[in-house]
């Protein structure tokens, strides 16, 4: 007789009610539990791969660096005699052209009896002197009785010009050589050698050069002349430096040809090395410009003048291309939708596409408008896929 409803048959066990149902509910919780752990293993490594930084107020420089010669337009003052370099002008001051910039004194000057040296000269060869000093000699001659003067002024102004005057009776002697400013120009008592070869007459060549740069002045090596040091006839003493005529040929590698600037732009400029107190920048022009396949080389004028221009003569520059000040953000921050460039911001809704504008930046931040400062934006980290 076959069973009842509800009944179990002979021989079997009985079932529960629902007992299909909760094995099919275990099976789905069980594939939810792996879904849950994969997901949770790929999303730490997303976040491991993300992070989130704060957007920042500052200010961003885009600069390449490059090495660079030092062209000047420069006289050097040789010695006309064996003897000390006694420094009259100091090192980076501008003088006028011939403007006594140091006296060359042989070993026999130093006790030179002083009589012989007044009898050296007549008395119109000293007034002829003094005559030169003009306007400070006539207040001088004037004995104090001028307007406007102090008293310590004129006596100053005696003293110096009677200092100069026994420096013209000793070189009228043969005992002294003056050297003096063939030009306008600051005065520097470091020399290289290539004085009279890198001039502005060698710019075009070196302009057109396919060598490295450095390599026309790697044999220089720049000597400073110290004061009192002895020196023989012909050899340098100072020289003077037209500030208004100094070139900096700097190459840069190939690959940062596509942000340098235009001809005729102006950019600012910092010597690596070159003892600029602080690094600080300055303006500067580009002339001219050629282009290689492994380098760029600019030829660049500087509109300021320091006194480092006139001792280096090889040095690496670091060619400031433009500032951006503003909220910035690193690089790897930036994403893009379609042609919009943007950023993933931290919500209370979680990450947040927002658009933003680029204005500029370096290797590593950008610049951006359409940014408050200290929002949480989503980047990547360096080094990541």
């Amino acid at each position: 007789m076959p069973p009842r409803r509800g009944e179990a048959r002979a021989g079997s066990p009985r079932r529960g009610p629902g007992t299909g149902r909760s094995r099919r509910s275990r099976a789905v919780f069980l594939l939810a539990g792996a879904g849950l752990l994969v997901f949770a293993a790929f999303g730490r490594q997303g976040v491991a791969r993300w992070n989130t930084v704060p957007a920042r107020y500052g200010r961003v420089t885009v600069a390449v660096e490059g090495e660079a010669l030092v062209v000047r337009e420069e006289q050097v003052l040789f010695a006309d005699v064996a003897g000390k370099v006694m420094p009259v002008a100091q090192e980076g001051e501008r003088v006028p052209r011939g403007a006594l910039v140091a006296r060359i004194v042989p070993p026999r000057a130093a006790g030179a009896d002083p009589r012989e040296v007044e009898e050296a000269l007549s008395e119109a060869k000293r007034r002829a002197i003094l005559d030169e000093q003009s306007p400070l000699a006539a207040a001088a001659r004037a004995g104090g009785r001028v307007k406007g003067a102090s008293q310590a002024a004129l006596a100053a102004t005696r003293q110096a010009l009677e200092e100069e005057r026994a420096a013209l009776a000793r070189q009228a002697a043969g005992q002294v050589h003056l050297a003096r400013a063939p030009i306008a120009g600051t005065v520097s008592y470091t020399v290289d050698g290539l004085e009279g070869i890198l001039g502005p007459r060698s710019l075009l060549d070196l302009l057109n050069e396919e060598g490295p740069v450095e390599e026309v002045a790697r044999g220089a090596t720049p000597r400073a002349v110290q004061p009192q040091e002895t020196v023989a006839p012909g050899r340098p003493a100072a020289k003077v430096v037209d500030n208004f005529r100094v070139w900096f040929v700097v190459d840069v590698p190939r690959k940062t040809a596509g942000v340098l600037p235009r001809v005729g732009a102006r950019i600012r400029l910092r010597l690596r090395g070159g003892g600029v107190p602080g690094g600080a920048a300055c303006t500067a022009t580009v002339v001219n410009r050629r282009d290689w396949p492994e380098r760029s080389r600019l030829l660049i004028a500087p509109v300021e003048y320091w006194p480092e221009f006139g001792r280096v003569r090889r040095t690496t520059l670091e060619l400031c291309l433009g500032d951006y000040e503003g909220v910035w953000i690193p690089r790897s921050a930036l994403v893009k939708r379609g042609d919009t460039a943007g950023v993933m911001v931290e919500t209370w809704l979680g990450r947040q596409f927002q658009a933003v504008t680029v204005r500029g930046g370096d290797r590593e931040r950008v610049v951006v408008d359409g940014l408050a400062p200290g929002t949480r934006v989503w980047k990547k980290p360096m080094g990541s896929g």
